[in-house]
This record gives structure tokens, sequence and C-alpha cells, in this order.
């Protein structure tokens, strides 16, 4: 029995690791924000409230965000509901 736990919780860890992968592979490399006027691009840890971030079609969110103004804004929460992609 003990050897059937042991197995068990192995590969429970080794699932979980690999979810935790998947994840970080998803999280935004960068944003692009609007600052002193120009369009730059930062890593999303830069992000500061009051930051105008631009989104365009296919990209992934550096953070929680408020949308200010959109044009048919779409969105796929398929990882946040664990639906198959």
């Amino acid at each position: 029995i003990v050897i059937i736990v042991c197995t068990a919780n192995a590969i429970g860890e080794y699932s979980a690791q690999d979810a935790g992968a998947a994840l970080g592979a998803m999280v935004a490399k960068s944003a692009t924000v609007m600052r002193d006027g120009v369009w730059q691009q930062v890593p999303p840890r830069e992000l500061v409230v009051g930051d105008v971030v631009q989104v365009k079609i296919g990209d992934t969110l550096p953070a929680d965000m408020r949308v200010l103004s959109s044009n048919d804004l779409r969105t796929d929460e398929a990882v946040l509901t664990g639906e198959p992609l």
C-alpha cells in the first residue's frame, strides 16, 4: 500500500509541474505601454496603476486591467474555466 501511495503522489507532483510550466509559458513577456507620449515595451512587472496598455489581436494580457475603449473586443477564457484549448 505504501508503494502505491508513493507512486500516486509522484505522478500527481509530476502532473502539477507540467501544469505550472504550461501556465508559465502563457504569461505575457512584455507589454506595450504609453509613457511620456511614447509607446514602449516593458516587462509586465514594471506596470503601474495608470499605465495605458495597448492590446492587439492574439495578445496575452500582462496584468489586471480596465478597458477604456475597444473595437469588437472578444476574449477567450478557456484557460480560466478549464476548457480544452
